[in-house]
């Protein structure tokens, strides 16, 4: 992303990606050859699916651009980690749901690897930072 970027707007970034995942799921869907059978949607389907491409997709894909022109992709990426574990503990908290034990493994595997993946991120940026400051020896 940060290798893309050129000062465009994000807004304009987040279309282009939308659309673009959009022709990729439809060529997959026409060389699967599974129609999708719209009709068997209600009309609550319907409005929940309107809510996932409006407000949480478009959300999420702008955040996270954002925050990868800003604070790089392999921090991104370890937040992203995280997601999963974030709805588990969501879930407890609004829904009352209990956690299977074998998601337990997986979510203690995602945190720790958030954790390595920002203690190498800011291991870079300070190697990134005092190559900067150097000047070379003639």
């Amino acid at each position: 992303m940060k290798a893309l970027y050129r000062n465009d707007q994000m807004i304009t970034l987040v279309f282009c990606i939308l659309v673009s995942g959009s022709v990729w799921m439809s060529i997959a869907l026409a060389l699967i050859g599974q129609p999708l059978q719209w009709g068997l949607l209600g009309r609550e389907s319907t409005l929940y699916i309107a809510y996932l491409i409006i407000f949480a997709t478009l959300t999420t894909v702008y955040l996270y651009q954002k925050a990868t022109v800003i604070i790089g992709p392999s921090r991104v990426m370890a937040y992203i980690y995280l997601n999963p574990a974030m709805i588990a503990i969501l879930l407890i908290l609004f829904d009352q749901s209990q956690i299977a034990t074998n998601i337990i493994p997986g979510i203690l595997i995602s945190t720790i690897s958030t954790f390595i993946l920002q203690k190498d991120s800011n291991r870079s940026v300070i190697i990134e930072s005092s190559l900067k400051d150097k000047e070379p020896v003639s």
